[in-house]
């Protein structure tokens, strides 16, 4: 993994390597929106303990 990196992060190859985390990023976003999975998840947590003062 050390050898991949490196060569993705010399000089001439960097602007390739920037292109590619950003059409990552698009297809990430895309595919989130497509899901529709919504940010909020209605979690109701509840103790389930009855205190009485």
């Amino acid at each position: 993994m050390k050898e991949v990196w490196e060569q993705a992060t010399i000089g001439y190859i960097m602007p390739f390597t920037i292109l590619l985390g950003l059409v990552l990023l698009f297809w990430i976003v895309g595919l989130h929106g497509i899901s529709g999975l919504d940010a909020d998840v209605g979690l109701d947590v509840d103790g389930g303990a009855d205190v009485k003062a």
